[in-house]
């Protein structure tokens, strides 16, 4: 098992990898690797495994085994990897961190335990537990649209007394709370990641305190979300202006109206027709249409105009 070396705190931009799939129980080993170069070749500063745009919770769980070690075989130590673990059962969040360990990850994420309603101390006392058995830091995921349950203020507080907590991640897209969230982590771990999800809140949750932007379409231009971050960190209003205008333009891949299942399919999409690997996505998602198609040619052709995709 390697040493865990996680950044404290961790900042700038981890993609939540989307995953290259041949069939819906078939990684594309190719696709993988390509898509990884492209990421550490646009600066990002982690890579985030098995999230909700790596369908990891429906994933075959030899999958997202065979996926962890791939990784961080070909990562090799340059950038963080971040695991996703979440599971209602406490035994395979510990095994999946213990894999993922062993293959050299950094850190492992999880949200709420989801599926069972609980009072909020048994939620909390997941979270807790996860950590304390994990060989790995843990950061915590507020992702209340899937796991319909928010992480509170008095959860988090709980958790800030857990020495193997990182941080946080949140995608719940609701700013006073992520701003919360973030008083309370510099007043207690000031050394925790604060990332969000959203890209569209990426800027403002830099003001607010973030650290940095786990965002979906930096699986597609990771450059302009490192450049998005950069010009939020130095307070560049006209930079941020112009560079926010690229990223809505990137936006349109993901369909109206905007489906958890529709981002993962219109990052697939352009990631096959810039050649980096399959559009294939498990079979929970419908496969794409002709229009679907056209609209992300289209996309991809406006963003190639600004040197950030070259189809």
């Amino acid at each position: 098992m390697k040493t865990s070396r996680f950044p404290a705190p961790l900042s700038g931009i981890v993609p939540p990898l989307v995953t290259p799939l041949t069939a819906p129980d078939s990684l594309h080993h190719q696709g993988l690797d390509n898509l990884l170069e492209h990421l550490i070749s646009g600066s990002v500063s982690g890579v985030f495994l098995l999230g909700t745009c790596g369908e990891g919770p429906a994933l075959p769980f030899k999958l997202q085994c065979e996926l962890i070690e791939r990784a961080c075989s070909q990562v090799d130590d340059r950038v963080p990897v971040l695991v996703g673990v979440s599971s209602p059962s406490l035994e395979d969040s510990v095994g999946l961190a213990e894999h993922a360990a062993d293959c050299g990850a950094s850190a492992i994420v999880s949200t709420l335990p989801y599926y069972f309603a609980s009072a909020e101390e048994h939620q909390a006392g997941h979270l807790v537990r996860l950590a304390r058995r994990s060989p790995l830091p843990l950061v915590v995921y507020n992702m209340p649209s899937c796991v319909h349950q928010t992480i509170s203020i008095r959860t988090l507080q709980r958790l800030a007394d857990e020495p193997n907590i990182a941080g946080f991640k949140d995608s719940g897209g609701d700013m006073q709370r992520f701003r919360q969230y973030c008083d309370l982590a510099i007043a207690r771990r000031p050394e925790w990641c604060r990332l969000v999800g959203p890209e569209h809140l990426l800027a403002e949750a830099i003001a607010a305190g973030g650290t940095g932007g786990v965002n979906g379409g930096a699986n597609v231009c990771p450059s302009l979300f490192q450049s998005i971050y950069q010009a939020a960190m130095d307070e560049g209003a006209v930079a941020l202006h112009r560079l926010q205008k690229q990223a809505d333009v990137l936006g349109r891949l993901y369909g109206q109206p905007e489906t958890i299942g529709s981002v993962i399919l219109g990052l697939k999409m352009a990631l096959g027709l810039l050649g980096i690997c399959e559009h294939h996505t498990t079979e929970l998602f419908a496969p794409p249409t002709n229009e679907q198609w056209k609209t992300t040619e289209s996309v991809l052709a406006q963003l190639a105009t600004w040197g950030l995709a070259s189809v």
